[in-house]
């Protein structure tokens, strides 16, 4: 006996999403990165509980942060370049150059993830308003005789911006699918 039945499956996420990343902060527009693997999104808050003489516990969020992760399976070395924040240099002027060492402040990007249902072209998107770096860059090779492809592993953790009305600081889901 099953214990409930599907409501609508409109709301069946079946595939993975787009990832894009704003150039800079300051920018509205986004770069999509390409073909991506094992896209993921968490919340993380770290719950609290105040005793009260006069009333049951309160509960409340602190730190409330996100992350995104997974592989980008296109190695473009000036998106790489821009999804790190700034603490990198990419140079086309002896061919594409990607350098890195001695700088150590990344700049906060905003970051969208899409996933876009394939047969009524509706969707649910997730905007990160501001993160940065979480874990360092890791190329991931294959053998050369594996059936798989390499990949650059990422992970970008966004926090709350207080310059944002409270409530709306971290991020924000936008759902165009029917119901």
């Amino acid at each position: 006996m099953f214990q409930t039945s599907i409501q609508s499956a409109a709301y069946f996420i079946i595939g993975s999403a787009k990832l894009e990343v704003q150039s800079s902060y300051a920018s509205t527009s986004y770069t999509d990165f390409g073909a991506c693997r094992g896209v993921k999104f968490a919340e993380a808050v770290a719950l609290e509980e105040a005793e009260t003489d006069s009333l049951t516990p309160v509960t409340y969020m602190r730190n409330q942060t996100v992350t995104v992760e997974g592989e980008m399976l296109e190695a473009n070395l000036k998106n790489l370049s821009i999804f790190r924040g700034g603490v990198d240099s990419y140079s086309t002027a002896s061919g594409k150059v990607f350098t890195s060492g001695g700088l150590s402040s990344a700049a906060p990007l905003g970051i969208k993830l899409t996933h876009t249902a394939s047969s009524s072209g509706q969707y649910l998107e997730l905007q990160v308003f501001a993160a940065t770096l979480a874990e360092p860059l890791k190329v991931n090779y294959v053998s050369d005789h594996d059936t798989d492809i390499g990949s650059v592993s990422f992970k970008m953790k966004g926090y709350c911006q207080s310059s944002r009305t409270a409530g709306a600081q971290l991020y924000q889901l936008t759902d165009t699918r029917s119901t």
